[in-house]
């Protein structure tokens, strides 16, 4: 595990400058930033721990706890609402398997909302899936 957190770090150079970077790769190799990886990382690029917690705790992409190796974030503006998107989600949350803001037991789903995902003009409720957006026309799952 120290290995990969070392080869990501070397080859952002050690510049905290590339934290937000760095952060993404740990994630996706590990579903999520342990205590553990923040105080190596802060060590390495000798930045403040609390530096590396706002970033996780700002982004939603980002978690201190582990999440599935499928993790869907859905967008939660009020325009989602307007469109749908609580169905959509109880939708995707009886179709996986999963809680709403949980990991599922096998490890694989985690199903969370966030905040903006950029898409509010598409018209439609979207989500993220690996950092891809992902828009959900109503017509697509008419849901009653």
């Amino acid at each position: 595990m120290l290995s990969f957190i070392q080869a990501v770090i070397d080859r952002y150079v050690a510049s905290p400058v590339r934290l937000l970077d760095i952060l993404r790769e740990l994630q996706s190799e590990f579903q999520h930033i342990s205590a553990e990886t923040t105080e190596y990382v802060a060590k390495s690029l000798d930045i403040p721990r609390t530096q590396i917690i706002s970033v996780i705790e700002f982004y939603s992409f980002l978690h201190a706890t582990p999440q599935g190796k499928y993790s869907l974030l859905v967008s939660d503006s009020i325009t989602d609402h307007m469109l749908g998107k609580q169905d959509l989600m109880s939708y995707f949350a009886s179709q996986l398997h999963v809680t709403i803001g949980e990991l599922r037991a096998d490890g694989l789903v985690s199903l969370n909302n966030t905040s903006c995902s950029g898409m509010c003009d598409q018209g439609q409720p979207n989500f993220l899936r690996l950092a891809m957006i992902f828009t959900c026309p109503v017509y697509y799952y008419n849901i009653q």
